[in-house]
């Protein structure tokens, strides 16, 4: 099944990702205060990609 949560984690930073499986990619949305977001230097939007970019892309949530 498509679109389930994989992971959701609050960094203490007051930001946070949603990881979601899409089927063959992997979904990843920044969170601030547990709602996305779209302004920060990682991302505008949502990101796609490997589970490797996604382990990638949480260490620079971490760092916000």
């Amino acid at each position: 099944m498509f679109d389930q949560v994989q992971c959701v984690e609050d960094c203490g930073n007051g930001y946070g990702w949603s990881i979601v499986n899409l089927g063959h990619t992997y979904e990843l949305a920044v969170l601030k205060d547990s709602y996305i977001c779209y302004n920060t230097n990682i991302t505008s939007d949502v990101v796609r990609g490997s589970w490797d970019d996604m382990m990638a892309l949480t260490e620079r949530v971490r760092s916000l």
